[in-house]
Formats: structure tokens, C-alpha cells, sequence
């Protein structure tokens, strides 16, 4: 939460519907950051080896999972952990 109020320029310009949200995104898409930098240091040995196919094979498959996952996730009602703002997170 303080990440997101010192970004937005105090707690009091964002409304709680917004706020709220916006913490429980931050804190799913932290969990992620681990395996994003494993993802990047295989991306770039596989450059640095010449390696350009299976790195934009990745990302395609990462790309049609991320379509395929907001369009299941997001505009669903429910669970606030699951869909929403927080459904765009995972």
C-alpha cells in the first residue's frame, strides 16, 4: 500500500474502489517476480547462444495464455481474489 500511495500522490486521491483493488493487483503480481527474473536470465542465455526461436515461441505462448486468461478472469464477478483487477494479476 505505500508503494501505491507514494505513486499516486497520497491516499486521499484515490478513491477506496480503486485503491483497494490496485493493492490486492501490486501484491499478486509481486509473487510473480521471482519467476519473471528466472524467465528473464533464460531469455538472455538463449540469445546470447543464438538462440532466437525458442525465447519468441515463449513469449508467443505467454502472449495467447495472457489473452486467454483476462478474458476468464477479468470480467467475471465473484471471488474479489480471483477476478477483477485481481483476476487481471494472476
Amino acid at each position: 500500500p505505500a508503494l501505491i500511495t507514494l505513486l499516486t500522490g497520497g491516499r486521499g486521491s484515490l478513491p477506496p474502489e480503486v485503491f483497494g483493488p490496485a493493492v490486492q493487483y501490486v501484491r499478486i503480481r509481486a509473487l510473480g517476480f521471482p519467476a519473471a527474473a528466472v524467465l528473464g536470465s533464460a531469455q538472455s542465455a538463449c540469445l546470447g547462444l543464438k538462440d532466437t526461436t525458442t525465447p519468441l515461441l515463449v513469449l508467443g505462448a505467454a502472449a495467447i495464455l495472457n489473452v486467454v486468461g483476462d478474458m476468464s478472469l477479468v470480467g467475471m464477478a465473484g471471488n474479489r481474489w480471483l477476478f477483477g483487477a485481481a483476476g487481471a494479476a494472476w
